[in-house]
């Protein structure tokens, strides 16, 4: 898109960007919205902190609980922005960043997203429905992000057919239940509008954070996702009963009704 646009509409999206420069943004994974932007400013030559963006980053690292699994800011928080907040946005800034990146960083968060995707594949019901928990929910198939985020970065243990078939089974999961509306439109809710399910911070254009389930457009028509006959989702192929410490929480799946449950400890 950035290609396309004349000096003038650059100027304006730069300058625009550029509002997160100096900002004091929310202790949580906000602060990789900060990182993006302003390595993305970076990458078009506009001004930047680099401190801010190391900074945030390095803030990552207070949160990280083992095993795949992030806090969303100090406590214990664990939802699914694990999922399309603190494991994607580390795989885009290593995209925009390039030889910016330090290898290590890099390399590390490939590490934990791998570890991540080898329990967030279980989360899937046959019938493609994510687990219904946690905060904004109305970003609905969202949670397919990081399979993407793996595909992209190579750093997935799932076979090419596998993350299809769980990325297509929740597209298609709400796809059949009404998603979008009868005007094409992404609304507050699960299927139709459900205001029960927003938080206090959902505004009108919250939904469309599930935008990240198509991050999988960015892979090439010949990639394996594409090509690769899809696989059976984990939950099809067998009974489960997965430990999670970090989070503390307990799955459980039956192939037979093909429901995944979650018991939340922590």
């Amino acid at each position: 898109i950035w290609d396309r646009l004349d000096d003038r509409v650059r100027q304006r999206v730069a300058d625009w960007l550029g509002g997160f420069v100096g900002a004091v943004v929310n202790d949580s994974n906000w602060r990789l919205f900060q990182v993006i932007t302003e390595e993305f400013l970076a990458s078009v030559g506009a001004p930047h902190r680099r401190a801010e963006i190391d900074a945030g980053l390095a803030r990552l690292e207070d949160w990280y609980r083992g095993d795949g699994w992030y806090t969303d800011g100090d406590g214990r928080k664990f939802d699914y922005y694990n999922a399309w907040a603190l494991h994607l946005y580390p795989v885009l800034w290593a995209r925009i960043a390039g030889p910016r990146a330090d290898p290590g960083q890099v390399a590390e968060h490939r590490a934990r997203l791998r570890r991540f995707l080898h329990d967030h594949q279980h989360f899937f019901g046959a019938d493609g429905a994510p687990v219904h928990q946690g905060r904004s929910l109305t970003y609905r198939f969202a949670t397919t992000a990081p399979l993407w985020a793996g595909a992209l970065a190579d750093a997935t243990p799932l076979p090419p057919g596998r993350t299809r078939r769980l990325a297509s089974g929740a597209l298609k999961h709400f796809a059949e239940r009404g998603v979008p509306d009868a005007r094409g439109l992404l609304t507050l809710g699960w299927y139709g509008p459900f205001l029960p399910v927003t938080q206090r911070y959902s505004g009108p254009a919250s939904p469309y954070w599930a935008s990240k389930a198509f991050l999988g457009l960015l892979l090439p028509a010949d990639h394996p996702v594409w090509t690769a006959p899809e696989e059976p989702g984990p939950v099809e192929t067998g009974d489960a009963r997965i430990a999670l410490p970090a989070p503390g929480w307990l799955l459980h799946s039956t192939a037979a009704d093909g429901i995944v449950r979650l018991v939340n400890h922590g």
